[in-house]
């Protein structure tokens, strides 16, 4: 007898969505006849009187939407939004607890992007902005000086600077900083003083001490390997490991090879052979075109250099299990 009840409960509200501008006056008081006539029970109830209030959720109730709670502001750990994806790896081994969210993720275009109502929603929603700086960035210039300054950290504000005891590479990568040792032992200080988290950045930076002391050693063997490389983006790796990087195919993603400049790459590699060839984007439109006829084998590897994914710990880091993946991608293209 319950059944038959709710089954014309159900028909009668079928006929009644059908006309939307009887529907929102008609919808709570036909909840509270469904909740006398089929003796549901008082939660349901309560959740009739409390939601119904709220417009949106009875706009998604009506239209079958799906709901989403509003943001509260109770003692809850800060939302930090970083500019990229690496940055979200260095901020969870930093502060656990705190939410993080990415701006542009690891499958969108670093070097192109464009605000989305998505993304502009996740700037306002954020307690802190993380990003690498201007000179890295220049597509979140403007927005992100509209913010209070107290909720935006800069993790270098000018063109960055290298210790002065270590000799500078011929073409310095002012870009890719988060893959630079160096560079992340100072976005570790900046965070921490700016949290009061200084402990907890000077034990992720000896570890990470120890990580890359250990990967030193391990590549030590590879360091006369020569490879090439899609966009030069590991100038950092190739300093710090010894490498033999003799190509790019592109210094940055503003200026694309021609079919001279590919031509002429092609009869570089013709006299100087690789054992490697690394792409950073799953989609490499030049090196097909060069690497025809090209005495074989020539290994290759898709590095993920904007962690587009998820990658397990190593020594309880997000940071290092990031790292370490693309350092094993590049150990087995050189051998």
């Amino acid at each position: 007898m319950q059944a038959l009840k709710i089954s014309r409960c159900l028909k009668l509200y079928t006929q009644i969505t059908a006309y939307p501008q009887i529907m929102r006056p008609l919808f709570p008081c036909f909840l509270w006849i469904t909740v006398l006539v089929t003796g549901t029970s008082s939660v349901f109830a309560q959740i009739t009187t409390a939601k119904m209030t709220n417009a949106p959720i009875a706009d998604a109730l009506i239209t079958g939407a799906s709901i989403t709670e509003a943001p509260t502001t109770s003692s809850q750990m800060p939302t930090i939004l970083v500019s990229i994806a690496p940055l979200a790896t260095l901020v969870k081994d930093l502060w656990p607890e705190a939410k993080v969210r990415v701006l542009i993720a690891g499958s969108e275009d670093f070097h192109h992007f464009q605000w989305q109502p998505v993304q502009l929603a996740r700037l306002q929603q954020a307690d802190w902005v993380v990003w690498l700086g201007a000179h890295q960035e220049p597509a979140l210039v403007s927005t992100l000086q509209r913010l209070p300054a107290s909720k935006v950290i800069t993790l270098f504000a000018n063109h960055p600077e290298r210790v002065a005891d270590q000799p500078a590479p011929a073409q310095p990568d002012e870009i890719h900083l988060w893959l630079d040792p160096l560079a992340v032992t100072k976005m570790l200080s900046i965070l921490g003083e700016r949290w009061q988290k200084t402990s907890q950045a000077h034990q992720q930076q000896q570890i990470q001490q120890q990580f890359w002391q250990n990967w030193q050693a391990r590549l030590l063997s590879l360091g006369k390997r020569p490879f090439a490389i899609q966009h030069d983006a590991i100038s950092s790796w190739v300093q710090f490991f010894g490498l033999t990087q003799t190509l790019a195919i592109t210094s940055d993603h503003e200026h694309e090879p021609g079919v001279q400049q590919l031509w002429n790459m092609r009869q570089q590699l013709q006299h100087s052979p690789i054992v490697c060839y690394l792409q950073t984007q799953s989609l490499d439109p030049w090196w097909p075109k060069i690497s025809t006829h090209l005495a074989p084998p020539i290994k290759t590897a898709t590095l993920d250099l904007f962690s587009a994914s998820d990658y397990p710990l190593v020594d309880q880091s997000y940071y290092l299990g990031f790292i370490q993946q693309n350092l094993e991608k590049l150990e087995n293209c050189l051998r």
